[in-house]
């Protein structure tokens, strides 16, 4: 707050100070008044007055500059009710009750929102584990079929599986410290675990696996990095060439971490996707071509990877290959 903008705020009032000023002159002359004490008259009211400005403008200033450097220090500003202290001056003690009610009614609001939301996840989850009942009772059942109509069956069951499992992993990726749990794991096992997870998808669209994997034990949640996994094998399933199906499973070895390398020989993503392929919902020009894609599954990878603290990157070339790499603390 300046002191320029507080008086100009208060013109009307330095107008009205003035013509009473002008107003005391001329009853003062019509009364033959001493000029020394015309002179000494004004200038106690010039003083008085500038006292009572400059204290006005101070405890106002530090109202304001402090209620306004803590708005900037807080990310929900809905909360500055909580860091300020009621005012002396009447305006702020109106705004100051103003804003105890709105920034009630907004925490009001702000509770009934995650009450609602929560149940919403809760219900979700729960049909999610319902659902995955009959799935797997379907699975079973055509289990020991191998015709044509029962692989077809088999590879839709397949992509309903991973399409609910993409939703159960999206809610508890809104509240992840609720989910994951730190541990030291073999990379090489959840590789080999997640391969067998989507070995019926692999072998139905006829992939071949060329696995280098170094035995490595790294940092991560098992069930967490298997999932992001699992979403990478369906996007190099989705996105197949015609032929000569092949994903590559790899690791390059750092001082202090590792990289999990994926590679896939399919139709790869055209340059201009590639830096908004974590987005959620981002479907791209495969997407639109292909009509196959939902842009949750990279957009889950990366939301997962940011919460364990790993990193994920993607390079890609179109018609040639698409490789993404994991990197995982030891």
């Amino acid at each position: 707050m300046k002191l320029t903008n507080y008086l100009k705020d208060k013109f009307v009032h330095l107008i009205l100070f003035f013509c009473l000023l002008i107003s005391i002159e001329i009853v003062l002359i019509l009364f033959d008044t001493v000029y020394t004490l015309q002179i000494f008259i004004h200038f106690l009211l010039i003083l008085f007055a500038i006292i009572i400005i400059l204290y006005d403008f101070n405890r106002k200033k530090s109202f304001y500059n402090d209620m306004k450097n803590k708005l900037d220090f807080l990310d929900d500003k809905f909360l500055i009710i909580e860091m300020l202290e009621r005012p002396t001056f009447i305006e702020g003690k109106y705004l100051y009750d103003s804003l105890v009610v709105i920034c009630k009614s907004m925490n009001d609001k702000i509770e009934e929102y995650v009450r609602t939301s929560n149940e919403l996840k809760r219900y979700i989850e729960t049909w999610v584990h319902e659902i995955k009942i009959p799935i797997f009772a379907l699975k079973l059942l055509i289990h020991n079929h191998h015709d044509t109509a029962s692989r077809k069956l088999k590879s839709q069951l397949i992509k309903i599986d991973s399409y609910v499992e993409q939703v159960l992993y999206y809610i508890r990726s809104e509240v992840p410290q609720n989910d994951y749990i730190i541990g030291q794991y073999s990379l090489k096992k959840i590789v080999d675990s997640s391969i067998n997870a989507n070995k019926d998808s692999l072998i139905l669209n006829h992939f071949s696996i060329i696995e280098e994997i170094e035995d490595t034990i790294v940092l991560t949640d098992e069930k967490w990095l298997s999932f992001m996994i699992s979403q990478i094998i369906n996007n190099a399933i989705k996105y197949a060439n015609k032929n000569n199906h092949q994903i590559t499973f790899s690791t390059k070895q750092l001082e202090k971490k590792v990289k999990l390398i994926i590679e896939d020989n399919g139709i790869g993503i055209i340059a201009e996707d590639l830096p908004r392929v974590f987005e959620k919902s981002f479907t791209g020009y495969n997407g639109r071509t292909y009509k196959a894609s939902t842009g949750m599954g990279l957009y889950l990878c990366k939301s997962l990877c940011l919460e364990l603290g790993h990193n994920i990157e993607i390079e890609s070339v179109k018609n040639k290959f698409t490789r993404i790499i994991i990197t995982v603390q030891k």
